[in-house]
């Protein structure tokens, strides 16, 4: 695991601590919901990463 992605990581959980700050209600939590949501986050994030031609645009654009 790359330091970038540990860094998008902690940002996924700080703006879930964000909004957990402002919510009106945070005895009120569906942890089923939260959880599936961030599940699928990821694995879609892991699908982008792992994508066959996901490194070849990365080095046409010269990054």
């Amino acid at each position: 695991m790359d330091v970038y992605n540990l860094g998008s990581l902690a940002g996924l959980f700080a703006l879930m601590a964000i909004a957990w700050l402002f919510s009106a209600n945070r005895r009120n939590l569906n942890f089923r919901c939260i959880i599936t949501g961030t599940a699928i986050q990821l694995i879609l994030g892991t699908l982008v990463f792992v994508a066959p031609g996901s490194t070849r645009a990365d080095e046409e654009n010269g990054t």
